[in-house]
């Protein structure tokens, strides 16, 4: 008898251990982010056993996985009203409160699974610390300080998982230093944890240091050839880059991916990628057939490109519209609102609804110099549509978000204004380049010009200083500056022969250009002019005696080097007309701009 009922326990006892394997194989496949074999194993258990906490808890975390989240909220409440004090399932419902948007609910299904435990059981705290991690909306402090107590509380039987969500929520405080140590400890505890190698290459990809995080991925299929998330990456990465090195790592992936309804999407992703644009786009919509109001924000979002690189402008605009009614705020980039942007503002009609995703796409990104460049494709869609105080509200904007802003931007903006017709804020733009930069033309030009603009008879000789400084300072070097030079002294030969009546004065200043420009016909011809003046004009009349026009100004392009004061070859004489006519269109505005 005592026989038997030894025999009776060996086998419920192996039952057990065998059942405990089962819920660390689905563990273990979740780890992987094979979400939908872990979630089939995970049904089998709970259902037989639905009072089993850690089972229902990870098929909670599956669902997760697979982005349903409404499923997984019905895991949790329905485990917790068969066990209501089962405190890790406080811990998956409060998980999925932050992907519903509900940050306090979320702290507060916590703190209650930790009153209940005491604040000693080590997975609680772990959970905790994941569930923070998990989410673009989380406590990120509230996440490292759990994850430190569920070290503290595990001691000598800290998990190296442990230490993973630890620098997870760093890396979400952008503490990248304390993430990497973290992610260290993990992998001292367990050297062939390709998850912390993977997630340390994640800080750097975040730097765009391709010269670390690529060898990391690299390193992490090495340690563990069937973790699918570092195949993903590097085949993500590629992607965009070189598309037969990104197949080779695709097909690793899916060597150990689930064949699930994810990987459909991105089978025709790399139709996309391979640009079998038509594949793809035949693809896409019979994957969507199938899957009805179920299918996913991303399948639009790549409808949206193909027809893009189709230019299908149109059905391109209407599937990235059902992308962004779709997505999650974290599902959408910086690049996909500037590409949303593009394809806008090609279809007639509708290009001024392209500003408010490029002011999106400005929103979304991180780095100074990707705002700055898409202020700058804004501004350049509304010169095209010519509107110049749209565009220099926008290059306005593209100047003041740069880290480290060109002397060329900074001209460029003054020129904007210039043409604009509104002189002075032409005028402050120079005086700021020309503090800026010193030994410039480019702001005392932008000065002169702006000052001559309103002083068109130059009889109040506003122009006069900033073309004096033009040439003090482009004398030094006047072969670069040549073209510059030769308006400022124009500008001095109509400025003495018709206010003054300087004419020697004027005719030096004739000859100045003539030492730069040899035989130019424009000044031989006034120098003989000067020689024989018309008769002085009677008081009260307009015109120039010498002169039958004040001189036009070339539109002179700043040198892209702070350095180097050199302007590119000219372009063509703009009449000083124009711009007189283009401010008398936009005047009424200019103030409320400013």
């Amino acid at each position: 008898m005592k026989r038997k009922a030894s025999l009776v326990a060996a086998i419920l006892l192996t039952g057990k251990l065998l059942f405990a394997q089962s819920v660390d194989d689905a563990k273990r496949l979740i780890y992987y982010e094979r979400f939908k074999s872990a979630k089939d194993m995970l049904q089998g258990i709970v259902s037989s056993t639905p009072n089993n906490a850690d089972a229902v808890y990870y098929l909670g975390q599956a669902l997760i996985g697979l982005e349903d989240i409404a499923g997984a909220k019905k895991v949790y409440q329905d485990g917790l009203a068969a066990n209501p004090s089962a405190a890790i399932l406080h811990v998956g419902l409060g998980h999925v409160y932050y992907f519903e948007n509900k940050p306090n609910d979320a702290k507060a299904e916590f703190e209650g699974a930790i009153t209940a435990t005491g604040g000693k059981n080590a997975m609680v705290l772990n959970a905790i610390a994941h569930a923070t991690a998990d989410t673009k909306i989380g406590d990120f402090n509230y996440g490292v300080e759990k994850a430190k107590q569920a070290i503290d509380v595990a001691k000598k039987k800290v998990e190296a998982d442990y230490y993973v969500n630890l620098g997870d929520n760093y890396r979400a405080l952008i503490m990248g230093g304390d993430a990497k140590q973290a992610f260290d400890a993990a992998l001292a505890i367990n050297p062939k944890l390709a998850e912390a190698k993977y997630k340390s290459g994640k800080i750097y990809e975040t730097q765009n240091n391709k010269d670390i995080f690529l060898p990391m991925y690299e390193e992490a299929t090495q340690m563990d050839p069937n973790y699918a998330p570092a195949w993903r990456a590097l085949y993500v990465y590629w992607y965009f880059r070189d598309v037969t090195k990104a197949e080779g790592y695709f097909e690793n992936y899916v060597k150990v991916s689930d064949q699930d309804e994810r990987l459909e999407y991105d089978r025709i992703d790399l139709k996309y990628a391979q640009e079998k644009y038509d594949e793809a786009i035949s693809s896409a919509n019979a994957l969507a057939a199938k899957l009805g109001s179920g299918t996913k924000a991303r399948l639009y979002r790549l409808l949206g490109y193909a027809f893009m690189k189709k230019n299908d402008f149109n059905t391109a605009k209407s599937n990235f519209v059902t992308f962004l009614q779709k997505a999650k705020p974290d599902e959408v980039t910086s690049r996909n609102y500037a590409d949303i942007a593009k394809t806008i503002g090609s279809i007639a009609g509708s290009e001024k609804d392209a500003f408010q995703y490029y002011q999106k796409a400005i929103d979304t990104d991180t780095l100074p110099k990707n705002k700055s460049d898409l202020a700058k494709q804004a501004a350049d869609l509304a010169k095209k549509l010519g509107d110049p105080l749209l565009s220099i509200e926008w290059m306005s904007k593209s100047y003041n978000l740069a880290k480290n802003p060109s002397n060329v931007d900074l001209y460029n903006l003054g020129r904007a204004y210039l043409d604009a017709g509104l002189f002075t804020q032409c005028d402050s733009i120079g005086n700021l380049y020309s503090t800026k930069y010193p030994n410039h033309t480019y702001g005392y030009y932008l000065r002169a010009l702006a000052n001559w603009r309103v002083d068109t008879t130059m009889e109040l000789g506003s122009a006069n200083p900033y073309f004096q400084k033009l040439i003090d300072v482009g004398a030094a070097d006047s072969i670069g500056n040549k073209s510059q030079l030769k308006l400022a002294y124009r500008y001095f030969v109509g400025y003495y022969a018709t206010v003054k009546r300087d004419y020697e004065t004027a005719k030096s200043y004739c000859n100045k250009i003539l030492n730069l420009f040899p035989g130019d016909a424009d000044a031989t011809d006034l120098l003989k002019r000067l020689d024989t003046p018309s008769p002085a004009p009677k008081k009260g009349a307009k015109g120039n005696a010498v002169l039958d026009n004040p001189v036009g100004d070339t539109n002179v392009v700043a040198s892209s080097s702070t350095e180097n004061n050199k302007p590119t070859k000219p372009a063509a004489k703009t009449p000083a007309s124009k711009s007189t006519t283009v401010k008398k269109t936009v005047k009424k505005k200019a103030d409320a701009l400013v």
